[in-house]
């Protein structure tokens, strides 16, 4: 157990420096409103983050087949966001053209990139909770 939790840790670690690193030069040239969406969006990441880790995964894996169609939508809506929140700013660290949008244009892509991604999350999910049900017999 506790080796577990210290390569949680490590992974972690590593990520939120990988992210730090990636993002801190821009945080002075963010708005306001851009700079508290990323920082909102830091704890559901490293969450997300911690979920896919294999040491959890097929417990997470279980939660999601066994929750109610209500929550579960919930969690792909906030989920899908935050992503698309993560994701945009991302890219516009790597796309030049992109370095140049103004608030408008930036949280336009980011409420695309929001629906894309609630799309394919409840696609996915959808999917993964079919081929999961012939194994449970549920």
């Amino acid at each position: 157990m506790h080796a577990n939790l210290a390569i949680h840790a490590l992974l972690i670690a590593a990520f939120v420096c990988c992210f730090w690193l990636t993002l801190r030069p821009r945080l002075a040239g963010m708005s306001r409103v851009r700079r508290w969406a990323l920082i909102l969006t830091t704890p559901y990441v490293l969450l997300a983050f911690m979920l896919a880790s294999p040491t959890v995964f097929s417990a997470f894996i279980e939660s999601v087949r066994r929750l109610e169609a209500v929550p579960l939508a919930l969690f792909i809506i906030l989920g899908s966001g935050m992503s698309s929140v993560v994701c945009v700013e991302l890219a516009r660290v790597v796309v030049a053209k992109a370095r140049g949008w103004d608030d408008r244009v930036h949280f336009s892509v980011v409420g695309v990139a929001w629906l894309l991604f609630a799309v394919v999350q409840s696609v996915f999910v959808y999917l993964g909770r079919e081929a999961l049900q012939p194994l449970h017999g549920s």
